[in-house]
Order: structure tokens, then C-alpha cells, then sequence
């Protein structure tokens, strides 16, 4: 599980903890949250961002979601080196 969710985190720190573009976890984010895995709360401090929190169902694929994680941050590494943005 990632626990910056647990926490509350924006899409650009998610971004950077996974290494990739923000623009990436935008799409990644959309997905995540039609599945009903993650929710938007707005950010106390920056009332234009949203903050990103997993929701009960989000943490009950707890061990999926951690496993496929370095599958999924491999993958956009790989996408990365293949289109030259590193």
C-alpha cells in the first residue's frame, strides 16, 4: 500500500514519489478514482489543490496495489526512456 495515501498527498507529490510525470498520475489518478479506490478532499493550505486519500475500498487491496506498484513504476520508467524524456 502506499502510505503518502493513508496521509493524504497531491498529485505532484505522488508524482514525484513515483518518479514520473505529473502528468502520468493525472491519467493514473482519473482511473484510480472512477474505481472507487482513491478519493479528492480539497488541501486545507491551497484550497485550489486536492489532496488524495485511499478510501476503505482502496485499502482493502492493500497487497495487490503494493505489488503492482513497482510493476506499474517500471513500466512508466520504460515508457519514459522509450519516448526520450530522460
Amino acid at each position: 500500500m502506499l502510505p503518502e495515501l493513508e496521509l493524504g498527498v497531491d498529485q505532484r507529490g505522488l508524482a514525484e514519489a513515483m518518479g514520473t510525470d505529473p502528468a502520468h498520475i493525472s491519467l493514473i489518478v482519473d482511473r484510480l478514482h472512477s474505481r472507487g479506490l482513491i478519493e479528492r478532499r480539497i488541501n486545507d493550505a491551497d484550497r485550489r489543490a486536492r489532496k488524495l486519500y485511499l478510501t476503505p475500498k482502496g485499502r482493502a487491496c492493500g497487497g495487490d496495489c503494493g505489488q503492482n506498484f513497482e510493476t506499474v513504476r517500471g513500466a512508466l520508467a520504460r515508457a519514459d526512456v522509450r519516448s526520450g524524456s530522460f
